[in-house]
């Protein structure tokens, strides 16, 4: 097997499409170990504006808006070593993956598909 560098894959895994499918965000596990982290990771690597949060509703509201990302193809988010945070704090996780799991529905209905990939 191939060893990947951890910052080339969500590029690497593009590269299999012949049209760009979504924009790609790679979040890295190896930060994330509670909620705070988990927060500041997502509001770093999806650019959430200024004024974020750094709560639940804050990161609900984030992740159903992303506007400032400019897409039109949708979000592929790669989550690497999620976990950290899922045996560290369970509960937490179980918050995080709820909202991101209504995101992606939400992105669903709106007809720019939110994918994300656990590693």
């Amino acid at each position: 097997m191939t060893k990947v560098l951890t910052a080339e894959l969500p590029n690497q895994f593009l590269s299999f499409f012949p049209t760009p499918i979504a924009d790609c965000f790679f979040i890295d596990g190896d930060n994330v170990k509670d909620k705070e982290t988990f927060l500041n990771e997502f509001s770093e690597k999806l650019k959430f504006p200024e004024y974020f949060g750094f709560n639940w509703d804050a990161f609900s509201d984030s992740v159903t808006d992303l506007s400032w990302l400019n897409s039109e193809n949708g979000f592929l988010i790669i989550y690497k070593n999620s976990h950290n945070f899922r045996s560290n704090r369970p509960d937490e996780w179980r918050i995080a993956n709820e909202i991101l799991l209504e995101a992606m529905d939400y992105w669903k209905e709106q007809g720019k598909p939110m994918i994300i990939i656990l590693l």
